[in-house]
């Protein structure tokens, strides 16, 4: 079976939750929409495209925590206007703003999580976006050369090491995470990692906790989501052996 698996590092990052007015807590690790969020922006998508629900309903997802990080709250002012008339921009709501509301926004500092993506169907070879025809191989490609810029949850976020994303065909989603290579070791300590992961055929672990995670999309525009399974379990995971490197004489 076909995993794309990458690396998700950044001095900051934020994750969303149950949104809030005033305070929008950040989740410990990536939520299903967000990754594959930053694919369509990977692949150019609008967020209007129809192609981030297929994504969303053709494709496993899993991560592993390699460090939690640490929570920081960050303070903001947003500028508000009264009434219920609409506005075409943000720029125009907020020249019209005649009051400000005060909100808290949390990131994570520092964290560090590998994700992997799978074809829930693989008699199904592809998943249709725009351009044509796509399967997990296509993504890699685009994750590794990205229409638009990419960020970890928020504008102000941008990754600390490249995505290095990966194909592996292992039987069961554990391997895939074991067998990846792009893991930058020194920022890792331990051997056991918590991996949240949804249905797979052979997971390769015994999960503990399971939860239903309303963070499945719809639709992106009208910010539409329903509920998915999301498992929790552990998983080992051996940091290669660093070599050392001589000059030659």
């Amino acid at each position: 079976m076909k995993h794309l698996v990458f690396q998700l590092q950044a001095p900051l990052m934020s994750w969303g939750n149950e949104m809030a007015r005033q305070t929008r807590p950040s989740d410990g690790h990536p939520r299903k929409c967000a990754v594959l969020g930053m694919i369509g922006a990977a692949m150019g998508l609008s967020r209007g495209d129809p192609s981030h629900g297929l994504m969303n309903d053709a494709l496993g997802f899993a991560t592993v925590v390699l460090r939690p990080g640490s929570r920081l709250v960050d303070y903001h002012t947003v500028a508000t206007p009264t009434g219920p008339k609409k506005y075409a921009t943000r720029q125009a709501e907020a020249e019209a703003s005649d009051y400000t509301v005060q909100t808290e926004r949390e990131y994570l500092s520092d964290a560090y999580y590998l994700v992997a993506l799978w074809l829930r169907d693989e008699g199904t070879t592809d998943i249709r976006a725009t351009g044509g025809s796509q399967d997990v191989r296509v993504i890699k490609q685009f994750l590794e050369e990205p229409t638009w810029e990419l960020f970890a949850g928020r504008k102000c976020c941008s990754f600390g090491l490249p995505l290095a994303p990966e194909i592996r065909e292992t039987p069961t989603l554990a391997q895939a995470f074991q067998e990846y290579e792009g893991l930058y070791e020194p920022l890792v300590e331990g051997t056991r990692f918590q991996v949240y992961y949804e249905r797979h055929p052979a997971p390769g672990v015994v999960h503990v906790t399971h939860q239903i995670r309303q963070d499945h999309l719809v639709h992106l525009e009208k910010k539409l989501y329903r509920g998915r399974d999301e498992f929790q379990a552990q998983i080992e995971i051996k940091m290669k052996e660093e070599t050392a490197c001589s000059s030659p004489k």
